[in-house]
């Protein structure tokens, strides 16, 4: 009987450790789910945070903010999302961004704190005192309770909105918001991390890659099988794999680093502790694996497990840590664009404005010329004098990287070992890189001073033509030709500032052709005199925005425009002779310039006003004059929100 009593409670001692064992693997496997959900839900609203941010209007932020919402609570069962936008005057206006638009009649309050109730998440849309509106989650009745993870990551997603919405309206605040938004997604990570210890403390020698190897580094029959998941084996592999084929296949490990790190394995096991301290340094604590379809970054710790003072066995702990890596990963681009932008900051806001105004304008067109030569007839001299000009401009403003950047293109000019074309072919990616540095210098600027080039968002053609003619005034003088008059009369109240640059690029062709082949070669090749005389006048005409450009010189003699066609091959008619003019390459005049290049900047305007989606045509008699007729889109050239123009 005693026998039979003391097996009993043997027996539900037994049973009461295995039931705290299996309840402490519910908690542990419980924190393991929280977790990822956390590292889930961050990396959601890292996402979130960035489609939202790169939206230009509210209605597309909003609308990016309720997908990710919708996205990655799918399962607790979305009714309606409703946003009640709050006016500069107080008035309050209800959208439905998602599901039933009737609920939307029955929200009434402006919310000022985060409140989580039965069926529904109230979340105000408010930042740096600036009060957007409020977001409500509404959630169907059947579903499953909303969690912690679930109002972290809805919290953040609103505080993300928010912040794109006030970078929409307050552009000149960019840089303190990215800041500060940065340091949030910092202590965010750095929260998660700390979850993460907590929880890996727990899971030391449980829900790990753990397992054993002995003096011959052979895996001992006992390990996780976890194990088996983070390094992609099979069980039947395990039974004969030693650590070398475990740990170092499928990685880059050179082979010095693997013998070092096998011999100080060797070398600490059978031995004293005092060999452990001397060796263990030299184990590998990281190595990235890589696989067909994907890469795992995982974290090797060593524990001695020692036997008569010596060192009998090495259990290895393996955590696969790929996703904070790429968390890591987003959060150091995040910092070098943030780096990257205060470079160019410190150097913009030591010079004055006016000086910034000139080397952006020039730039530009000098990057238009380049780009010109590149995609037609190309100018090995053009191209060269344009670029050595563009790096004294840049060396005077102290911008080493853009100069730089011009400095290989032009050591490719100068080799001898290539033809002209193949010089063009190898100076494309190069001259690739001096524009985007060019254009990310711009585009600080623009986001600091608030300003396009020149102010354009005051940008009409009156200006446009003054500048133009300013700098051509020393070429115009220098060829012996006067300035007669060049009215301008421009009836659109509002362009479209998304065109402007496109439609600054075409204005230059056309006004550099028409002083160039109209007035200045005419008179040095024809003995031609007449002063200059234009006319530009833009206006609206139904659905249209009509540009006409006027001049009264020389014409393009159409009869020679057939003779140079026939000498290409092209087979056209008289009433076809004009339009010739604008393929690419496709010139009468045997001499190129500065300005207008052969052929090329007619054929560049073309292609410009064809991607706007609108036409080009061209009226010219000889000895009278050339007219120009563009016609673009009303509804992309103008303002429609702010124009005058009905």
């Amino acid at each position: 009987m005693e026998a039979i009593l003391l097996s009993l409670g043997l027996a539900d001692r037994i049973n009461m450790m295995k039931k705290a064992q299996l309840e402490q693997s519910q908690k542990i496997i419980s924190g393991l789910e929280k977790i990822g959900t956390l590292k889930q839900r961050l990396e959601a609203v890292l996402i979130s945070t960035k489609s939202m941010t790169e939206t230009k209007d509210s209605e597309s932020a909003l609308a990016a903010a309720s997908q990710s919402i919708q996205a990655e609570l799918r399962s607790i069962g979305i009714k309606s999302i409703v946003f009640e936008e709050l006016a500069k005057d107080g008035s309050s206006h209800i959208k439905t961004l998602a599901g039933d638009p009737a609920i939307a009649s029955n929200v009434s309050v402006q919310a000022k704190t985060f409140t989580a109730e039965e069926h529904r998440v109230i979340a105000p849309i408010n930042w740096k005192g600036h009060n957007f509106g409020t977001m409500t989650v509404y959630f169907t009745p059947e579903s499953q309770d909303v969690q912690d993870e679930d109002l972290f990551f809805l919290e953040n997603t609103t505080q993300s909105l928010a912040l794109a919405l006030q970078n929409i309206y307050y552009q000149d605040n960019l840089k303190h918001l990215v800041d500060e938004r940065t340091a949030e997604l910092k202590t965010a990570l750095v929260q998660v991390e700390d979850r993460q210890r907590k929880v890996d403390d727990i899971l030391q020698n449980i829900e790990q890659g753990i397992f054993t190897i002995d003096a011959e580094t052979n895996i001992g029959d006992e390990y996780s099988t976890h194990l088996l998941d983070i390094f992609k084996v099979n069980s039947t592999d395990m039974k004969t794999m030693q650590f070398e084929d475990l740990i170092f296949r499928q990685t880059r490990i050179t082979g010095d680093q693997k013998s070092l790190a096998m011999e100080s394995i060797r070398a600490a096991i059978g031995n004293e502790d005092l060999y452990w301290d001397v060796n263990s340094h030299h184990f590998p604590d990281k190595v990235v694996k890589v696989f067909e379809r994907d890469k795992r970054h995982i974290e090797l710790e060593y524990k001695p497990l020692c036997k008569d003072d010596h060192v009998d066995q090495i259990m290895v702990v393996a955590k696969d840590i790929t996703d904070k890596i790429k968390l890591e990963e987003k959060l150091q681009e995040e910092e070098e664009k943030k780096q990257e932008f205060l470079n160019i900051l410190s150097r913009l806001v030591s010079l004055d404005k006016h000086s910034l105004n000139g080397f952006f304008v020039e730039g530009e067109k000098i990057i238009v010329l380049v780009n010109d030569n590149l995609s037609g007839t190309f100018n090995e001299s053009t191209v060269f004098r344009a670029l050595h000009t563009l790096k004294g401009l840049s060396r005077a403003m102290k911008f080493s990287q853009l100069a730089e950047a011009i400095h290989i293109c032009e050591g490719e000019l100068v080799s001898s070992e290539h033809s002209s074309q193949e010089k063009a072919s190898y100076l494309r990616p190069k001259f690739k890189a001096v524009e985007d540095t060019f254009h990310s210098f711009f585009q600080v600027y623009n986001q600091v001073f608030g300003t396009e080039m020149d102010d354009l968002s005051s940008w009409n053609l009156m200006q446009f033509v003054a500048e133009m003619v300013h700098d051509r005034i020393e070429s115009i003088r220098a060829a012996g030709t006067t300035l007669e008059d060049i009215a301008v009369r421009d009836q659109v109240v509002h362009w479209n500032m998304e065109i402007v640059s496109e439609l600054r690029h075409i204005l230059i062709h056309l006004i550099n052709n028409s002083i160039d082949h109209g007035y200045l070669l005419p008179r040095e090749k024809n003995g031609f005199t007449r002063a200059i005389k234009m006319s530009l006048v833009a206006y609206c005409k139904g659905d249209d925005i009509i540009i006409t450009l006027e001049d009264h010189g020389f014409g393009i003699d159409e009869e020679k425009v057939l003779q140079k066609a026939k000498e290409r091959g092209l087979t056209i008619g008289k009433e076809d002779a004009l339009n010739v003019i604008f393929d690419d390459g496709f010139s009468t005049s045997e001499k190129a310039t500065m300005t207008s290049g052969r052929g090329v900047g007619l054929s560049a305007v073309k292609e410009k006003v064809d991607g706007l989606g609108g036409h080009i045509d061209v009226e010219s008699t000889l000895g009278r004059g050339t007219k120009f007729l563009i016609r673009i889109p009303k509804a992309l050239a103008v303002d429609l929100d702010n124009s005058l123009v009905s």
